[in-house]
């Protein structure tokens, strides 16, 4: 039986992390410039080069509420203060989130949720997709039925002068065949998985171009 569960495990968890995806921090598109170079070149080169955005020059962070950009033109007027108000309690816990697991990598001396004087490099963004769902549906039907999403974009700034530095993006969504796993997917497991995996990417941008050379 423990044979079972030790090969069920990892599959139920590569399950879990297939239905949300975290993107790798991408820096600001760049000024087009004449290049002598043909698309193919250009489309090779770009698959032998890892981007790397190298946040090695700071030390502290601060995390900012999330601001809420999801599509609310549907709501009836009724609708909209309780939309309102659950989405400030999610924002303000996701933001929270961010700056634990930035805090548990230990790759920044400082995380901060509020701005202080200083080089600092500035973690906020937008939430454009939350849905809860119901996990009654999710476990009996499926097929979609119940699911849930949590959607953001995240970006990243220098604190003294506004510059953006990178952007990335975070999408999941419940396994739309139903089931045990699709109940347990909520929005609050989904939000501790996108805030462990924008960590993951602030500490590993930490570890500077060299690091990303060796990897």
């Amino acid at each position: 039986m423990n044979t079972y569960i030790r090969l069920f495990v990892p599959v139920l968890a590569a399950l879990a992390a297939a239905c949300g995806t975290t993107s790798e921090l991408q820096q600001p598109a760049k000024p087009e410039t004449v290049s002598a170079t043909t698309p193919a070149q250009e489309t090779a080169a770009h698959a032998q080069i890892k981007p790397h955005v190298d946040l090695s020059g700071y030390d502290k962070v601060v995390v900012l509420d999330f601001t809420d950009g999801t599509d609310t033109s549907k709501l009836k007027p009724e609708q909209v203060h309780p939309h309102s108000t659950m989405m400030a309690n999610n924002l303000h816990i996701f933001s929270d989130l961010i700056a634990q697991k930035i805090s548990e990598t230990k790759a920044y001396s400082e995380v901060a949720r509020e701005p202080t004087p200083g080089k600092a490099l500035v973690v906020s963004g937008k939430v454009t997709r939350l849905v809860e769902g119901n996990g009654t549906l999710r476990l009996l039907v499926g097929f979609g039925a119940g699911s849930s999403y949590f959607d953001a974009m995240v970006q990243l700034s220098d604190a003294e002068s506004g510059n953006v530095i990178a952007s990335a993006s975070t999408d999941n969504n419940s396994w739309a065949l139903g089931g045990g796993l699709a109940a347990t997917q909520t929005v609050q497991s989904f939000m501790d998985l996108s805030a462990t995996r924008i960590a993951a990417r602030l500490r590993d941008g930490k570890k500077g171009p060299s690091a990303a050379k060796a990897n």
